[in-house]
């Protein structure tokens, strides 16, 4: 093939193609086929090969990993796990990412959501406007809905 393991698109490939990356042990290979799996509803299979393509730093496979923690409730696992995503410059796990950050240290999620908002992260404008209304401070949540628009207008 004349594309690089990064540059290739491995959900593009047929099964019997994709197996002889994944016999490579390529993360993005690896990635494909447990989502191939998740698909399938094959949870198993998909959480092995996301866990190793996890630990071989593929960030895509960090992302789909923690939703899987997340839905059963193991939160400390899906944190680290989007912790592993943002740190290889995923900022879009940023909203779920401070979502579970709140259940131990509130005012420094908020901290991370108000200086990302400030700073244009969409999701996390989102994220705020939605704490905002169900915390019943609509003050608040015009603020951030008057920031979205003008983010959006600029982009």
């Amino acid at each position: 093939m004349s594309t690089t393991n990064k540059n290739q698109n491995f959900a593009s490939l047929k099964d019997e193609e994709l197996e002889k990356s994944v016999e490579k042990d390529i993360p993005e290979a690896l990635t494909e086929k447990a989502m191939r799996a998740l698909a399938k509803d094959d949870l198993i299979t998909a959480r092995k090969f996301l866990t190793f393509a996890s630990m071989l730093g593929d960030k895509k496979a960090h992302i789909a990993l923690a939703g899987i923690h997340e839905e059963e409730d193991c939160y400390e696992e899906a944190y680290e796990l989007y912790v592993k995503a943002y740190q290889k410059g995923d900022d879009s796990v940023l909203p779920k990412l401070t979502r579970l950050l709140m259940m131990t240290d509130k005012a420094l999620a908020l901290e991370v959501l108000q200086a990302h908002a400030n700073e244009g992260h969409v999701g996390c404008i989102e994220e705020l406007i939605e704490i905002s209304e169900k915390n019943g401070n609509a003050q608040e949540a015009m603020h951030w809905k008057a920031l979205l628009d003008q983010v959006e207008r600029n982009t």
